[in-house]
């Protein structure tokens, strides 16, 4: 289930208009900045019996925009904002044979410097149900 979760989110990711490279967990790359770095982060998966008949599968993705430090942060916000606006709440994306939604609106979170980028990630919340 949770490869056809992330392959559900990087085929719509990867239709934006303008996307930038993608960057997956365990994957070596070296992407030429901007870029964006996926995060999947599953919390829970719920048993058919509690959810009244179809297992639920909750969790969200962290995209991360990923500009050079020490320059306007102009190119992160643009980026983050297309991607907030490109995974609307109530967005619907056919993850295998189940529907998986975004439950809530997308959201940038606090961005940050590391030691050479300049990181300004965007939260998207989703819930997959169906049999």
């Amino acid at each position: 289930m949770l490869n056809d979760i992330e392959t559900a989110f990087g085929q719509r990711l990867s239709t934006m208009t303008g996307a930038l490279p993608i960057v997956w967990p365990n994957k070596a790359t070296e992407a030429a900045k901007p870029y964006f770095d996926v995060q999947h982060v599953p919390t829970s998966n719920d048993s058919p019996a509690l959810s009244g008949g179809g297992e639920v599968q909750r969790g969200y993705f962290v995209v991360t925009v990923v500009t050079a430090s020490n320059a306007f942060s102009t190119s992160a916000n643009t980026n983050a904002e297309a991607v907030k606006a490109h995974f609307p709440k109530g967005l619907t994306m056919n993850a295998g044979s189940r529907k998986m939604r975004v439950w809530r609106p997308a959201q940038m979170l606090s961005a940050f410097a590391d030691e050479v980028d300049w990181r300004q990630p965007v939260r998207i919340d989703y819930l997959v149900t169906g049999k």
